[in-house]
């Protein structure tokens, strides 16, 4: 909520027009609900089920989920410097999380973080290839904020849960 006021008071003192076109709307619920609600909550809710660093961990498959969408996705070629980078990030992650820890661990919880990093890489290709370009970064910000708070009162109001 502090966000979502913070950014308000940015974009009056900027004086940047935060309205949008009625053809922007679905596409930037989804992109707020898809990418960024369901992260939060699928991020967290993981917590519940595995360590909240092993949970971070896997959330942070989504570099190589953005990179594999554009490419799938946006037809992107994949130049040679950026496949290194994607190797030792897939590495780390192995590293990091290593099969053992992941026998004591829920595969909810995986999953769940999993999906977290997959919906962050859908905000990050989708806020990339919006066709409004005239929207300021952090109107977009703005307005993501926003819905997710919508989400988050309503969610609150009609099941006590957040």
């Amino acid at each position: 909520m502090f966000a979502s006021i913070g950014l308000f008071v940015l974009l009056k003192i900027k004086k940047i027009d935060y309205t949008i076109e009625n053809a922007l709307y679905v596409p930037l619920f989804k992109l707020s609900f898809i990418g960024f609600s369901l992260m939060i909550l699928t991020l967290t809710s993981s917590y519940n089920y595995m360590s909240t660093g092993l949970a971070t961990t896997i959330h942070f498959i989504y570099p190589v989920a953005v990179m594999v969408g554009s490419v799938f996705f946006y037809h992107e070629k994949i130049e040679k410097i950026k496949i290194f980078p994607l190797i030792l990030s897939l590495a780390g992650m192995y590293f990091l999380i290593g099969f053992n820890s992941l026998e004591s661990t829920s595969i909810i919880g995986v999953l769940l973080a999993l999906f977290s990093g997959f919906s962050y890489a859908y905000y990050n290709n989708n806020y990339c290839a919006r066709k409004n370009k005239r929207d300021e970064p952090i109107c977009t910000g703005f307005l993501c904020f926003f819905i997710y708070q919508l989400y988050f009162v309503c969610n609150k109001y009609f099941y006590g849960q957040a």
